[in-house]
């Protein structure tokens, strides 16, 4: 088997694992004020109402974040730049 076909089977499975969850028009903004950390995405840590942080998180076009856990985003009580 191509190495390129084992990549691209490997990706599509750790893609398959994810889920896109919309983000509130209120953290839109707030996202829209920091830097990109990549081309059209940001990481980010979201702190959650229930005291729960989601640590490194990537937020493609500051609308759409990409978790293994689903969370309601309604839950989020803050967010900030993820620092590495």
């Amino acid at each position: 088997m191509e190495l390129l076909t084992i990549l691209f089977q490997r990706q599509t499975f750790f893609l398959k694992n994810k889920v896109r969850i919309r983000i509130g028009k209120n953290w839109q903004k707030k996202l829209a004020s920091f830097p990109e950390t990549g081309m059209g995405s940001q990481h980010v840590d979201f702190l959650l109402k229930s005291g729960r942080i989601i640590s490194d998180v990537p937020v493609f076009n500051g609308q759409e974040c990409e978790v293994e856990n689903s969370f309601d985003p309604d839950e989020i009580k803050d967010v900030c730049l993820h620092e590495k």
